[in-house]
């Protein structure tokens, strides 16, 4: 991403890109968790002053500074510590990591004071709660009916209509350099407990020069591989965003295409060199069982053995209105087939390839990706269990 506002083509509008708010997931489409104020908007629309637009294409696929307020770890446009955030925010306009151009430094300082722009609302973010809601209802019709014995009570073989899903969020700025996003979702078809912690995301970051370089330094305590990705070619914001709770669905899938989400806590460290190139490093760890049942999690279901490595490597170049990324990412983890420890562990590689191309135009958008991920399964516990029949298998995912 070039640190030019110019390059992008908004100028005049990068001021309002950069405050942009409204974080990865579905946060496009929330409501307000408050009545009664004319100005209600999501949390981190709120935060920023923001439209949804500004950072987002179509739910929930994120713009250049979509990605880049995500990376900041949801701070940008927050009112606490403001002292703190003028470095980053202000510069000269060639050497600031966010590129505001000199022009625009008096109506950043402006905002910072607290002044509203012009045409916008005066509500102070400090006065509202940074929570929102989302309500997905659904209707689902097959073209075939699907067998009774095999549905959840309550589902009907066909044509179902279902308040699917129900979240409350928190998010934006908690401290200076530390933001978050946070869902406790809702869902009517869940298999253990229809409460539960959903996407988590906690960051803390800083800016700085590194060796000539703008850098973004940052670090991500969350709870399902990829949920802190930026781009939407990874499988927790990939494509499809939103699916039917009842409808069938392919028996098989990757280990890192949610088999831990919401079950495991991570840790990870990512910078972001010269807004182009993107390094991420980090591990996973299995939560004991009492933890995931407080949580709404189930506890009886495969777990990591010890630590379970992630990563993530990333080249994304901008230009005009245009910006394309090339990617690659994966997990290794020593599993227990069905939390039973008596044979052993399974070992499952998972890597992927990726690629993203946006372009952004002042009516239309466009943004093409393509996902490649390869899985090694090495299944000798569960050989042992009787719960497989080759000691190697290879599962392949492709998404277009």
């Amino acid at each position: 991403m070039r640190p030019s506002a110019h390059d992008f083509g908004f100028r005049r509008n990068f001021l309002r890109a950069l405050k942009c708010g409204v974080a990865s997931g579905s946060m496009a489409t929330a409501l307000l968790a408050s009545v009664g104020s004319a100005d209600a908007l999501p949390l981190y629309a709120r935060q920023t002053g923001q439209p949804c637009a500004t950072c987002h294409t179509a739910f929930p696929e994120l713009t250049p500074y979509g990605r880049r307020f995500k990376l900041l770890g949801y701070t940008a446009g927050g009112t606490k510590c403001r002292d703190a955030l003028r470095p980053a925010l202000l510069g000269d306009g060639r050497n600031s990591p966010i590129g505001v151009a000199e022009s625009d430094s008096a109506a950043m300082k402006d905002y910072l004071a607290g002044a509203p722009e012009s045409g916008q609302s005066a509500v102070d973010p400090r006065n509202v709660p940074p929570i929102s809601v989302m309500v997905i209802p659904s209707f689902t019709h097959t073209a075939k009916d699907q067998d009774p014995a095999g549905l959840s009570p309550g589902v009907n073989p066909n044509n179902n209509s279902q308040m699917q899903t129900v979240s409350l969020f928190y998010g934006g700025q908690i401290l200076c350099n530390v933001g978050a996003f946070v869902q406790g979702t809702h869902d009517a078809n869940a298999t253990y407990s229809p409460f539960f912690l959903d996407n988590t995301d906690i960051r803390y970051v800083r800016q700085t020069n590194f060796f000539g370089m703008n850098a973004i330094f940052g670090s991500s305590l969350n709870n399902n591989p990829t949920v802190q990705d930026v781009w939407n070619t990874t499988p927790a914001w990939g494509f499809p965003q939103i699916a039917s709770g009842v409808a069938p669905t392919p028996a098989a899938s990757t280990m890192i295409e949610g088999a831990f989400s919401g079950r495991v806590v991570g840790s990870s460290a990512y910078m972001l060199l010269n807004d182009r190139i993107y390094a991420e490093l980090g591990y996973y760890r299995a939560m004991d069982g009492r933890t995931l049942a407080n949580l709404g999690q189930d506890p009886t279901g495969d777990r990591i053995s010890g630590l379970a490595p992630y990563w993530r490597f990333a080249y994304e170049g901008n230009w005009d209105r245009h910006s394309l990324m090339f990617g690659t990412f994966g997990m290794a983890a020593n599993i227990y087939p069905g939390n039973d420890k008596s044979q052993g562990t399974d070992r499952i590689l998972d890597w992927g390839f990726d690629t993203q191309y946006q372009y952004l135009g002042d009516i239309h958008g466009v943004t093409a990706k393509a996902t490649y991920i390869k899985e090694r399964q090495t299944r000798d516990a569960s050989v042992l269990l009787s719960l497989a029949d080759n000691n190697v298998d290879y599962l392949d995912k492709f998404k277009a």
